[in-house]
C-alpha cells in the first residue's frame, strides 16, 4: 500500500519541512524582476492539495521554479480576499523521477506584494 499523501500526519510533516526551508524568503522571478514571497498560506494551499509525492517533489524546487518560471497571464480575482489585487499564472518545467512536467504556478498579488500560493502539475 503506498502512502496516503492527504493523511494529515504527512501534510504535518511536509507543512514543517516547507515552512522551515521556505517561509518569509522571497525569490525574483528572472523573466519579470518581480519578487515573489512564500507565506504560510501559500505553503499550505500547496500542501493540502498534494494527490502524490509529484507535487511534494515540485515544491522541494520552489525556489527555482519561482526564479526560472516565465510569466503567462494575469486573471481577475474570483472569490479572493478584498485585497487581493491579481492572480498571476507562472509557467516552469520540472523532471520528476524521470519524467518531464509542465508547473503551473499560481501568485496572488495583494497589497503588500506577490505570494505564492500553490502549484499544480501535468506531464508533457
Amino acid at each position: 500500500m503506498g502512502v496516503d499523501w492527504n493523511s494529515p500526519r504527512i501534510q504535518q510533516e511536509v507543512t514543517k519541512w516547507a515552512r522551515a526551508r521556505f517561509q518569509g524568503k522571497q525569490f525574483t522571478n528572472k523573466q519579470t524582476g518581480v519578487p515573489i514571497g512564500v507565506s504560510a498560506p501559500g505553503i499550505k494551499e500547496a500542501v493540502t492539495h498534494m494527490p502524490d509525492k509529484k507535487p511534494l517533489k515540485a515544491l522541494a524546487k520552489l525556489d527555482e521554479l519561482l526564479q526560472e518560471s516565465t510569466y503567462g497571464e494575469t486573471r481577475a480575482p474570483v472569490n479572493e480576499a478584498p485585497n487581493v489585487k491579481a492572480v498571476h499564472i507562472f509557467h516552469a518545467k520540472a523532471n520528476l523521477e524521470g519524467i518531464p512536467h509542465d508547473v503551473k504556478i499560481n501568485v496572488k498579488e495583494d497589497n503588500n506584494g506577490h505570494w505564492f500560493y500553490g502549484h499544480h502539475l501535468t506531464e508533457q
